[in-house]
């Protein structure tokens, strides 16, 4: 259906009904006069002249007078970039870049350390004890020490000088003394120590520390003293022989104290012009042997349990002077021949 406007007042009514009915309006019911419209001007066809391929239009396009060519912007673009790559290139020869300074990052603290308890003190313990090795002498002015396996040999030869024998021996060694000493010290033997020194001059022997344990002592004090101090026992083996001199055991046997006694099945020699010993002999076995000046003294302060004490006179006269405190009827006190 198509729609025009009434003559009359513009009203757009069907085109059937304008000129045979009225309008609503206007009640007009003229059609509307033609209206001769000038001739349109002849246009150009926009397609004439086109070429049939899409392709031919850049061809045309370069054929147009003014126009460059595209080859020729294309090598221009080439030329220009490769002047920028090359003055790039020389100005970076000419003036190369400063090196680039990386600073390390400080390192981040470490975390706190949490508070641990306190450790406990630490107990030093002792080292276990060594064997000692062989003595030597403390004062090697005039000592000659010679060791072969099993035996340290002690030679001295001064009459002014003094020797302590160690109290700490190597076991199983003997010690054997030689020549010529004012003072010779035995601070105690044990476990089978041995010192012989009945090769050595001294003018005073003492014997200041227990003799024990099977250990085997031999001094020589010609016209001098020896002097033992404390206790000799446990089978150990003494010759104390000084001629012409004297022998004591220096402290007497109490109840509360052994003192100078000789017992345990000790085997005492003695050879000298005085005796006295005023330490008990006691023991199952144990014995004392005296050989006396015939001008010598022998005093025993006690002979106990089934201890023997014996002793001889040196050329087998004389009467020396002989006494003992107290001899019990199981032991022995007597004169042999």
């Amino acid at each position: 259906m198509s729609m025009t406007p009434c003559p009359g007042c513009g009203l757009p009514r069907e085109e059937a009904l304008v000129g045979t009915a009225p309008c609503p309006v206007c009640a007009s019911n003229t059609a509307p006069a033609a209206v001769a419209l000038p001739p349109a001007p002849d246009r150009p066809d926009p397609t004439a002249g086109l070429p049939a391929d899409a392709g031919e239009f850049d061809r045309h396009r370069d054929a147009r007078p003014g126009a460059p060519r595209g080859r020729v912007w294309a090598a221009v673009f080439l030329v220009g970039a490769a002047a920028g790559v090359g003055g790039v290139a020389g100005w970076r020869a000419a003036f190369p870049p400063a090196p680039r300074v990386v600073r390390a990052e400080p390192p981040a603290p470490p975390p706190p350390v949490p508070d641990l308890p306190a450790r406990p003190p630490q107990v030093e313990v002792a080292p276990p004890p060594r064997e000692p090795g062989p003595a030597v002498a403390p004062d090697p002015r005039a000592v000659q020490v010679i060791h072969t396996p099993g035996l340290v040999t002690m030679i001295f030869d001064d009459p002014e000088q003094t020797y302590t024998v160690p109290t700490a021996t190597k076991k199983g060694v003997k010690y054997v003394l030689k020549g010529r000493l004012k003072s010779l010290t035995v601070y105690g033997m044990d476990a089978g120590d041995v010192v012989d020194a009945s090769g050595l001059q001294a003018a005073t022997v003492s014997v200041a520390g227990r003799v024990a344990g099977g250990s085997v002592l031999k001094v020589n004090a010609p016209g001098g003293a020896v002097m033992v101090h404390a206790q000799v026992g446990e089978k150990a083996v003494l010759d104390l022989h000084a001629p012409g001199g004297e022998v004591r055991t220096h402290y007497a046997t109490t109840e509360a104290k052994p003192g100078s006694r000789i017992d345990g099945g000790a085997q005492v020699t003695i050879t000298a012009r005085t005796v006295d010993l005023k330490g008990d002999v006691n023991g199952v076995d144990t014995k004392v042997t005296v050989h006396l000046q015939p001008t010598g003294s022998l005093k025993v302060a006690a002979v106990r349990g089934t201890a023997t004490v014996e002793y001889r006179v040196t050329e087998g006269k004389g009467k020396p002077d002989v006494t003992a405190g107290f001899v019990a009827p199981t032991a022995t006190f007597r004169r042999v021949e």
